[in-house]
């Protein structure tokens, strides 16, 4: 192993402690005090406080520059809106997105508005089949989506104008992990059948027993 320098040492030591004072250098330098009558001890006292001071910089540059990124981060995010059952909400919660297939591709599809999240819950999900509906919030980055450009053979291309896709491999196990919450009753107030934080379908319920064939 390669032994530092004083001045390397010094260093090594202020951005190992993340120190952000070089008031306390004496208390690491093996060439202060003690050892000071050494030969040439005050040289390597010397440079090893250079290096302190420098490691001690480098940590005040880096703690700026990871501060700076992390507020960047903060600020380019902002709210979508991914409808789902409840269930599916408390998995999505603790695990995060597994994604799924859509007329899209695989991933993860999002509105960028609450309207129209809410539109599509009532309207009982893709399949028409949700009779409890939950809408999540993400907090995203832009990029993290693509833009759906609907084919003219679909049966409703006009309704993917605000509809997003982040797109995931299916091949790939690990979820996609991102801020997300289940929207607030006090936000969902506004709108008709909310429960709660659930959508309650009475007429796709209703439906959806209707279809259910009776046993025996």
């Amino acid at each position: 192993m390669t032994k530092l320098s004083p001045h390397r040492q010094g260093r090594a030591q202020a951005e190992a402690y993340g120190v952000v004072t070089a008031d306390e250098e004496a208390m690491f330098n093996p060439w202060k005090n003690g050892r000071k009558a050494a030969w040439n001890a005050e040289s390597y006292a010397e440079e090893w406080e250079k290096g302190y001071r420098q490691g001690v910089e480098d940590n005040i540059v880096r703690d700026k520059a990871a501060r700076e990124a992390e507020e960047r981060a903060r600020l380019s995010k902002r709210p979508y809106y991914h409808v789902t059952s409840p269930e599916s909400a408390e998995n999505i919660i603790e695990i995060g997105f597994q994604g799924g297939w859509g007329d899209d591709g695989f991933g993860v599809y999002v509105y960028d508005n609450l309207p129209d999240a809410y539109a599509y819950a009532k309207s009982g999900g893709w399949d028409g089949e949700l009779t409890r509906a939950v809408i999540l919030e993400l907090q995203a980055d832009p990029d993290d989506f693509d833009g759906i450009i609907p084919d003219p053979a679909w049966p409703n291309p006009e309704d993917y104008e605000t509809v997003l896709v982040h797109r995931m491999d299916e091949d790939d196990p690990m979820p996609w992990e991102v801020d997300v919450s289940i929207i607030d009753r006090s936000e969902l107030s506004q709108w008709e059948g909310f429960q709660g934080s659930s959508l309650d379908i009475p007429e796709k319920a209703a439906e959806s027993a209707a279809e259910t064939p009776l046993p025996g």
